[in-house]
């Protein structure tokens, strides 16, 4: 308090005298608790406690703003049964408002009506002036997982209330407008001055290591920034393998083998992604692998399955005296069954090429055996052999590149020279092929559900064959009941397979008879030492004879209940025959629908199913219009596809045994395609956020068979939507690789945090086709 109201003995005080004393008192607190305290909302000493399941009490406490205190005397109710939620797994959450508001509170006090008498009346006059404070409620919206509400900015908050249907549950104080003491404030400062105090000598230890570390690193080499772009590259591509989560990132890089790093829907792409980032087709057509003459009488095709003319011999019997089951006594069950099919291979014809033996990844060409294929980074080549005639008509432009006047001459001299060992030169033609290992695949499957009780026979493939139908024999046939039969795969426990099924067949009631039924199937090929495994569905009253005393020990009967396999007598078999392929002859040539593409073709693609045992082999061949000679896919020869021509026939020779044989697989999944390449590519990627503000960029792009002669290729950035060309590029022959050359482009841009990368190139040939291997992009 700075003033106070001084009164004389006689003095006759008057009623401002009384209201000064009052309101020097006021203006006392109001200056202490604006200057040093000064909370812009905040409450002081409010306790919230549950009075029943409904009603909250507030505890005395005070609630201040600024320089006003508003005070409540006494504890004050809240009933919340209006703001309870009505669904039964509803909540709510509930802020306890704090509010002031300043009122005048009348007295009854006698007052003189006439001074010459003296007389007085009782009236109402103000008598106490207050600041009180007082509650408001606001609530959020009742759910499941409820939510605060949205409190607004300079409002007080008590606490939250959460509650329930059944009352307040839960009581959170709000300590952000809490007004602290100053002796919590004091402890609190106590403890940051004994952490400042630490961390003043921390940073002085720091200084001095600073220093030190100053001295050190003037005397450590900087490394060169080609260094730096190594380690970022290197650190892109194991981020790419490992497959790191999408962040900011100052790099960006791509080897090119999916789509997912590059805009295919940006206006400018003009490039395709299969291995590399490449140029796009000019022109393509694609149909499907049909027979020119489906009747060759040298051939069979059986539910689309071509392979050479065969004649049905047994391969296995199980047969003698027994007893009978009957296949329809287990409880009838729902299956859904997965048919697997015929895996597929994939073949492209590329250009010719001379390659030095050594170089980086095809280091393994050189102990290839001649004429074999083998894989490097997902392609095959097939090895040719040794450059030994120097009159071979081969592509030496890769090599020319870094040595410029070497001729066919030179390469079987130096082949010849016994200093040439684990360095020899070979011609090698791209075939990429792709092959899958497993003769069945569940990348393309058939779903069908079967109904009736199911019997099964496992039995092992001790020999490979080419299944064509399985035998049956019936001791009993019922009145009705189509009987379904399946040949699948067992699990690793011996069990039928169910996900696995390989071929269906369905005989109805009036095709079976009492004794041997033929249940005939696509032809399918049994790898030898598997097991495998038949099964039944019926709904119908037939019985199957059976073989007792351990006859057939390689495989074992068994009977599905609810899904569950249970195996039947260890000494029982189910009587069986196996009938398989025995083919006419070990060499058969099947011509297929020729290929036509407008304007010329570069390259043609085979895709098709199929399975060719050990010991077997499909050999394709090509022959371009007005050409009567057949090309193999591989061969040595000038490469005829150099005219670009417009059809193209083609055949495929099966090699195989009499007891087995390549097939083709016809149908819709079975296709030729034939592309000519177009002259330009640009490839733009998706958009790279650095992370922070650059106005240098570098990117590095590696493009594989380069010739500088043919070919051109132009690193540039795109920020937004302007393209910007680069300010300085270098390109760096790949010494392990001819053909290969890194370009290095820098780019000074405005002030940006993200950028797109974009490749250009260019041929003057659709036979010669450069593609971009990866491509890196840097923020310095």
């Amino acid at each position: 308090m700075t003033k106070r109201t001084i009164f004389a003995d006689a003095e006759q005080a008057e009623v401002l005298d009384f209201d000064a004393i009052s309101l020097n008192a006021r203006e006392g607190d109001e200056n202490l608790i604006g200057d040093a305290i000064g909370y812009p909302s905040h409450w002081a000493k409010f306790a919230v406690s549950i009075q029943s399941p409904t009603v909250a009490r507030v505890s005395q406490g005070r609630y201040y703003v600024f320089d006003k205190a508003y005070d409540l005397d006494a504890v004050e109710d809240i009933d919340l049964t209006s703001y309870l939620p009505i669904g039964s797994t509803d909540s709510r959450y509930i802020a306890i408002i704090a509010r002031g508001v300043t009122e005048t509170i009348n007295a009854m006090r006698m007052v003189e009506v006439d001074a010459e008498t003296g007389e007085t009346v009782q009236q109402s006059l103000p008598k106490t002036e207050r600041r009180r404070a007082f509650f408001s409620i606001q609530a959020a919206v009742p759910a499941v997982t409820p939510v605060k509400p949205t409190i607004t900015p300079g409002d007080c908050v008590v606490c939250f209330l959460l509650v329930s249907p059944e009352g307040i549950t839960a009581i959170e104080a709000s300590n952000t407008h809490r007004v602290k003491t100053l002796y919590e404030v004091d402890g609190r400062l106590t403890i940051l001055e004994g952490l400042m105090e630490v961390l003043f000598q921390s940073v002085a230890t720091i200084r001095t290591d600073l220093a030190n570390l100053q001295a050190e690193i003037g005397l450590i080499p900087i490394p060169r920034p080609e260094i730096i772009a190594q380690l970022q590259r290197d650190a892109a591509r194991t981020r790419r393998i490992l497959s790191l989560p999408e962040d900011t990132r100052a790099y960006f890089y791509d080897p090119g083998l999916v789509t997912d790093q590059w805009d295919l829907t940006h206006s400018a792409w003009n490039a395709r992604v299969r291995e590399g980032v490449r140029f796009p087709f000019a022109a393509q057509t694609d149909q499907q692998l049909t027979l020119t003459n489906p009747a060759l009488t040298t051939i069979l095709v059986q539910d689309n399955v071509v392979s050479t003319r065969w004649q049905e011999v047994n391969r296995l019997i199980v047969d003698g005296a027994g007893a009978t089951k009957n296949i329809s006594q287990q409880v009838h069950t729902v299956r859904t069954g997965t048919k697997r099919t015929v895996s597929r291979s994939a073949i492209e014809f590329g250009p010719t090429i001379a390659i030095c033996e050594n170089v980086g990844e095809w280091s393994q060409i050189g102990s290839a055996r001649i004429g074999e294929t083998f894989q490097v980074n997902g392609e095959t080549f097939e090895n040719l052999g040794l450059v030994t005639d120097p009159g071979a008509n081969l592509d030496l432009s890769v090599i020319q590149t870094w040595n410029p006047g070497v001729t066919n001459q030179d390469i079987v001299n130096w082949n010849q020279n016994p200093a040439s060992a684990g360095h020899q030169s070979f011609a090698a033609r791209q075939v990429n092929t792709r092959n899958w290992t497993e003769t069945y695949w569940d990348y393309k499957t058939e779903t069908f559900g079967v109904n009736g009780s199911v019997y099964a026979q496992t039995f092992l493939a001790s020999q490979p064959m080419v299944l064509t139908s399985i035998d049956l024999k019936f001791s009993r046939v019922g009145t009705d009941g189509v009987v379904h039969l399946a040949l699948c795969e067992t699990d690793a426990t011996g069990q039928p397979w169910f996900e696995r099924i390989l071929a269906t067949v369905s005989k109805p009631r009036n095709e079976i008879t009492v004794g041997w039924n033929k249940f005939v199937i696509e032809p399918r090929f049994l790898t030898s030492g598997r097991r495998y495994a038949w099964f039944t569905v019926t709904t119908g009253n037939h019985e199957l004879a059976t073989v007792v005393g351990a006859k057939y020990s390689q495989g074992s009967l068994f009977w599905s209940t609810d899904g569950a396999w249970a195996q039947g007598s260890v000494d029982e078999d189910f009587c069986f025959r196996l009938n398989a392929a025995r083919f006419d002859s070990t060499r058969t040539v099947v011509e297929f629908t020729p290929v036509a593409l407008t304007g010329g073709m570069s390259q043609f693609q085979l895709i098709y199913g199929n399975w060719t045992p050990p010991g077997c082999s499909i050999v394709w061949e090509w022959s371009p219009t007005g050409d009567v000679a057949w090309y193999p896919v591989a061969t040595l020869a000038e490469n005829p596809l150099s005219s670009l021509p417009t059809l193209i026939r083609f055949r495929a020779t099966m090699i195989g045994t009499t007891d087995l044989s390549p097939a083709i697989i016809l149908g819709s999944g079975s296709r030729i395609t034939a592309q000519r390449h177009g002259l330009s590519m640009a490839a733009v990627s998706k958009q790279c956020n650095f992370g922070f503000s650059t106005t240098e960029i570098v990117v590095e792009t590696v493009v594989d068979n380069f010739d500088a002669a043919r070919h051109t290729v132009t690193n540039k950035v795109m920020v937004g939507p302007t393209v910007v060309s680069a300010t300085a590029s270098t390109t760096e022959a790949d010494i392990t690789r001819p053909g290969r050359y890194k370009v290095v482009s820098t780019f000074t841009v405005s002030s940006t945090n993200n950028a797109r990368l974009r490749v250009e190139m260019t041929t003057n040939s659709a036979l010669h086709i450069p593609f971009v291997q990866d491509t890196s992009m840097f923020a310095i």
